[in-house]
């Protein structure tokens, strides 16, 4: 009896124990394991346990540095495996069209910012100019998942609610100034918990040189805005409007700092905080660190301070630190700036900016935070962005022993366009300026006001503290500047408007406005002609 001829196959990949495929699976991206679901079953199955999806989120989204999207609790435990899997294919999906040689929205939405200002339809009589507004700026609500914007009209503000699906942006809440006065200034609370939510600035239409600032409130569930209080002075004390974070508003060259909860008091920086600081040099922006501390960069000098606290007399009171004061390295001063603060220095709340190895977050300090400035070298008119990283805990140590305070350098230092502005970084790592370039279509080569995108990611090779704090010959590595900064990637055009060569002449252009959600991938802009385009890149 002839022997029997044994067919051998060789194992496929639905043979492999559930154990060995999970491994696998740690080392594929979102995308291939969506795709390995579709052919078959049994990797349906495997691929929506939540320990896919929890090491997915741990490798794509958390370890990258970028947002959980709508993540209301710090503590991703307590999501399901379909909530893990949502969120991580959202974030991974928005950074990798982000980060795109093309980055296209998946979704775009575009309304009339105007309407709760005109709830009756214009007449017959009515021009378009007496019915259009510009859309001054348009924002995004902290805390709210891109979820709720504001535009900002001469005429008021209003709160929309856009949902991510982007079906409709409906109205939420609509304010406008007693008086009618026109609306210069809006900024955002820092705190996404605190009572109050905007601060608004108007011009008094009875004498221009005066300013009042508002302080609102949001009710959602009445659908209107509520004022908290209002401060009114000249402009020389209320302009510009510069932060704003839970209960105190910071406004003004020099710098003033006013509470809501205490109307009728206003106080300033004292000089312990900013020695050798001149009143004359502004702030262009300021950045909350772990609700201790405040980062200032002014146009010459990058400063921290101590976060002011009220009593509840209404003093003030600014405790002591260890500030560091520097100069920047060129002898020239920013136009405008712009922070991007790890979450780690936005959760942690910082005790002491000075060598602390007891403390269990002390590696938190070693990573930098960066600052984007742009400049104008009046010589050459050659406009130019500088990336300047600092660090709360010194990476080289100075004859063995750590100095205290803030660690700055410059890293990079690369040219823009002169028709650049509305530089933006978001807490994502994310953000974007505004410039005008030549782009083609269809063979055809014409002027736009181009979005560009940035793209901030941390350092793979960062040292710990062990490695800092070990004898220069156990270390594993030489350390250098280079080892702490982060890397800044500019991107393609995320939104283009094509411009006449009137708006090109007078810089004044239709894209008027621009925000970003970095947490899940939303960018709203606004225009002349009164509208707000939604996009969502995720």
């Amino acid at each position: 009896m002839p022997a029997m001829l044994v067919e051998r196959r060789a194992p496929r990949l639905v043979t492999l124990p559930e154990d060995v495929l999970l491994v696998l699976l740690t080392f594929m991206h979102v995308e291939d394991i969506l795709a390995l679901r579709m052919t078959a079953k049994y990797f349906t199955t495997v691929t929506k346990q939540r320990w896919v999806w929890s090491d997915a989120m741990k490798r794509h989204v958390i370890d990258k540095g970028l947002p959980v999207p709508a993540l209301k609790s710090a503590d991703i435990k307590g999501l399901s495996s379909r909530e893990l899997e949502s969120r991580a294919i959202h974030a991974a999906r928005f950074h990798d069209n982000w980060s795109s040689a093309k980055p296209i929205p998946r979704n775009t939405l575009t309304f009339d910012a105007t309407e709760p200002s005109h709830p009756d339809p214009p007449t017959d009589d009515a021009t378009t100019s007496e019915t259009c507004q510009d859309v001054k700026q348009v924002l995004f609500l902290p805390g709210h998942s891109g979820q709720l914007m504001v535009s900002v009209l001469e005429s008021g503000i209003t709160c929309w609610e856009v949902p991510l699906d982007g079906s409709k942006a409906f109205p939420v809440a609509h304010w406008t100034n007693g008086d009618s006065s026109p609306v210069s200034k809006v900024i955002t609370n820092d705190h996404p918990d605190s009572l109050a939510t905007l601060a608004v600035q108007v011009r008094d239409p009875n004498n221009q040189g005066l300013f009042v600032v508002v302080v609102l409130s949001l009710d959602t569930f009445h659908g209107c805005f509520k004022e908290l209080g209002a401060f009114k002075g000249n402009g020389a004390v209320t302009h510009p409007l510069l932060y704003m974070y839970k209960d105190w508003v910071m406004f003004g060259t020099p710098v003033w700092v006013w509470s809501w909860r205490h109307p009728a008091q206003l106080h300033t920086i004292p000089s312990h905080q900013v020695p050798n600081v001149p009143e004359s040099d502004p702030i262009l922006c300021v950045k909350a660190i772990g609700g201790t501390h405040l980062l200032l960069v002014r146009q010459r000098i990058i400063q921290m301070i101590r976060t002011p606290l009220f009593q509840p007399n209404g003093s003030l009171l600014w405790p002591s630190c260890c500030h560091a004061a520097k100069r920047h390295i060129r002898n020239l001063a920013a136009i405008e700036a712009a922070i991007y603060l790890p979450p780690v220095h936005s959760d942690w709340a910082v005790t002491h900016p000075v060598h602390n190895p007891g403390h269990s977050n002390a590696d938190a300090l070693l990573q930098p935070m960066t600052i984007l400035m742009r400049f104008i070298d009046q010589d050459t008119m050659q406009n130019t962005i500088h990336q300047v990283d600092l660090v709360l805990y010194p990476l080289l140590l100075e004859e063995g022993k750590p100095t205290n305070g803030l660690r700055e350098w410059k890293v990079r230092e690369f040219p823009v366009s002169p028709s650049c502005s509305q530089l933006y970084l978001g807490s994502s790592g994310k953000g974007f300026w505004m410039e005008t370039r030549n782009t083609t279509t269809n063979h055809t080569t014409y002027p736009a006001r181009c979005i560009v995108g940035i793209d901030i990611s941390r350092n793979p090779r960062l040292p710990t503290l062990d490695e800092i704090e070990a004898p220069k010959e156990q270390r594993g590595r030489e350390l250098t500047w280079a080892d702490a900064s982060n890397t800044v990637k500019i991107c393609e055009s995320m939104v283009e408007m094509r411009v006449g060569i009137n708006e090109v002449a007078r810089r004044r252009y239709r894209l008027t406005a621009a925000a970003l959600d970095g947490s899940v991938g939303r960018i709203v802009v606004g225009n002349r002609e009164g509208k707000v385009k939604v996009l969502d890149f995720a």
